[in-house]
């Protein structure tokens, strides 16, 4: 009778163990998640101001030949700095609302990516300078910089979005692959904790210790079957 209650106990810890390891899977699929989007952003930024900065380089007419001087790279580095901060600072909030979007809706398209960043580009620039006859002169050359970042993120991790995530969460939570049915005929495995159930109600009728037994049931409970 006693080997019987221990077998439910088993059941029990090892359910409970399970438990854990599922969270544990979900919480580092979304922390690799969240590395892959900070990486991403940060090339973003980097691809876009370098955009910007050479195509607003260009425009600047041909000057003389001047000897290479270690100040002006110091100035060309500040400049460019500069301007990343002010890429950071202006597309962390509109890329943030992105990225989610696409995680949401499983979102793994270049073009919207590109697009979004275009937007964003033009977004910014916008919000910082009022001046018409300024914005319609570089307006094009943010629009380009938010396109190229937007086109390096989807490179890095935006090809990715959604499904890796919802598929290595899913089976965490799941304890089986996400993408097949939970219940129903069509499923191929049995819904969680169906057999531990089975088992359970066949060694219910065969325990004469009720109040074991509602232990036992209470401590099921406790992990959500």
């Amino acid at each position: 009778m006693r080997l019987k209650r221990v077998t439910v106990s088993n059941l029990v810890m090892q359910r409970a163990s399970s438990c854990d390891q599922n969270r544990a899977t979900a919480m580092t699929a979304i922390h690799n998640k969240f590395q892959a989007s900070a990486v991403s952003y940060l090339a973003a930024v980097i691809g876009a101001s370098a955009t910007i900065f050479f195509t607003l380089f260009a425009r600047i007419p041909p000057q003389p030949f001047v000897p290479f001087r270690p100040e002006l790279l110091v100035t060309f580095t500040e400049m460019f700095f500069v301007l990343s901060f002010f890429v950071f600072a202006m597309t962390l909030l509109p890329f943030t609302i992105v990225v989610v979007l696409a995680e949401r809706f499983h979102i793994d398209d270049a073009v919207y990516y590109i697009g979004c960043g275009a937007v964003t580009g033009a977004a910014a620039i916008a919000g910082f300078i009022q001046n018409w006859t300024t914005l319609l002169d570089i307006g094009p050359y943010f629009i380009a910089g938010g396109a190229i970042g937007g086109l390096v993120h989807w490179f890095v991790a935006g090809r990715h979005a959604g499904a890796g995530c919802k598929r290595k969460i899913g089976a965490a939570v799941l304890g089986s692959d996400a993408s097949q049915p939970r219940y129903g005929p069509t499923a191929n495995v049995r819904p969680p904790l169906l057999q531990e159930i089975i088992e359970f109600r066949v060694l219910s009728h065969e325990c004469a210790d009720e109040g074991a037994l509602g232990d036992h049931l209470q401590a099921l409970c406790a992990y959500n079957i």
